[in-house]
């Protein structure tokens, strides 16, 4: 393997390893939703559809290959704020 093979590697490793802990992290915020809700309660359901969404939006962004290499221009650039307002969690 030589190294620009090696490199491809690595960085799909970490992209394949981000990839997973995301599945994990939206997992884990439905089970806790699961474990203090009950399956009828409108919250719970607001927030399954919300899972639900930022996961397909999330696997929509990386499927578009020309999209995702312009979002990291404007992230490089500060043209877009990655701040999440979660009080002060983030």
């Amino acid at each position: 393997m030589n190294i620009e093979e090696e490199a491809n590697f690595k960085t799909t490793k970490r992209a394949l390893h981000s990839f997973e802990k995301i599945k994990q992290g939206l997992q884990a915020i439905y089970e806790i939703l699961n474990i203090t809700s009950s399956e009828d309660d409108i919250y719970f359901l607001i927030a399954q559809d919300n899972i639900r969404a930022v996961y397909g939006s999330f696997l929509e962004l990386m499927t578009n290959e020309k999209g995702i290499k312009e979002l990291i221009e404007k992230i490089k650039s500060a043209e877009i704020d990655l701040d999440i307002q979660l009080d002060s969690l983030i």
